[in-house]
């Protein structure tokens, strides 16, 4: 079906009529990961969740266990459905953080989708929200912070016990 024609550099035949070959744009990457660190800091700092900054936990099922104190939880199933509304939501809030229980999928992925549907609902204007990644997810979190009542609530250690 495919092949390279002899002397027509850049070009395929398909079915007999040559064309130019396709190019593939590589999207800039629209997020960063961030450390447990940075976002205690951003927590704890003068900051207010909702107004400056909101957490957003893609978890599912594994969302038993606990979870950052005042997160928005859009459960990764879900997810895709509801991102329109999500991107309107958060519209003007400046920092959006993503996560998951090991932010390896599911909450790259999530801050992935989020950005492309921002992107192409706030074409033409100038984009200023900052997208996070939690590095390491929910469990990296909880593991440095999980006695920390004012970052994490309804934390159960049997969630936690030899999960990770």
């Amino acid at each position: 079906m495919y092949s390279r024609g002899r002397g027509r550099s850049g070009m395929i035949r398909e079915f007999g009529i040559f064309r130019p070959l396709p190019t593939y744009h590589r999207m800039e990457k629209q997020w960063r990961y961030t450390s447990p660190k940075e976002l205690h800091d951003l927590v704890k700092g003068s900051k207010e969740a909702g107004k400056d900054y909101i957490v957003v936990d893609v978890r599912d099922d594994d969302f038993a266990g606990g979870h950052v104190k005042g997160c928005l939880r859009a459960p990764f199933q879900e997810y895709e459905a509801g991102v329109a509304n999500l991107v309107s939501k958060l519209k003007d809030v400046p920092t959006v953080v993503f996560h998951c229980t090991l932010s390896q999928v599911r909450g790259p992925k999530s801050a992935r989708i989020y950005a492309e549907t921002r992107s192409a609902l706030v074409e033409g204007q100038k984009d200023t929200q900052e997208i996070l990644v939690l590095q390491g997810g929910f469990a990296a979190f909880q593991a440095a912070y999980k006695d920390d009542t004012s970052l994490i609530e309804g934390w159960e250690p049997s969630g936690w016990n030899d999960a990770f």
